[in-house]
């Protein structure tokens, strides 16, 4: 998927087992497909930053569709824990944390590692694919936020300054 593609149509089970698709965020000004893994240090690094960036926006015209590549159920239990522990409102009608077990989704996006974000404008055009910010797992070195960034332009109708930024993280293992 190239900057400036449309997001397709797609369909996941969310934590509860409900099917979720991306037109059930359409009202969203904007839409973030965050991937993740719960066996992936990294992203777990993470969860305390993706919240406190949620919860940030949780206000806004932001959809955020978490998407955990973990392909069993333990993982994803214990990410959906992770994200309890950091008061993430599993429950609030603009965020959705996804299950793409078979990774219907991820096959769509040129995802090599987690976490990798992709952002939408309110065309459903992607305007942003990168990294959540340059630090890893140390949140005490963070210089760069890009996705927050990439986040603040969009929500202002503006474009992104950075709409391509190389990701680092975990290998996503392809299912084959």
């Amino acid at each position: 998927m190239e900057i400036g593609e449309k997001l397709k149509d797609f369909e996941l089970p969310d934590y509860e087992g409900n099917q979720v698709s991306s037109y059930d965020l359409i009202n969203e000004y904007a839409l973030l497909v965050l991937f993740i893994a719960s066996d992936c240090e990294l992203s777990r690094a993470y969860v305390a930053r993706v919240c406190k960036l949620i919860n940030r926006y949780e206000e806004d015209d932001l959809g955020i569709l978490l998407i955990d590549l973990k392909p069993d159920k333990e993982g994803f239990v214990e990410m959906q824990r992770c994200l309890q522990e950091y008061n993430l409102n599993l429950k609030h009608p603009d965020i959705r944390f996804l299950f793409d077990s078979g990774h219907s989704l991820s096959e769509q996006f040129p995802i090599e590692v987690t976490p990798t974000a992709f952002l939408f404008n309110q065309h459903r055009e992607l305007v942003y694919r990168g990294p959540i910010d340059d630090a890893g797992e140390n949140p005490t070195i963070i210089t760069r936020v890009y996705l927050e960034d990439a986040i603040e332009n969009v929500l202002d109708g503006l474009e992104v300054d950075f709409p391509e930024v190389e990701p680092y993280g975990t290998p996503v293992k392809k299912l084959k």
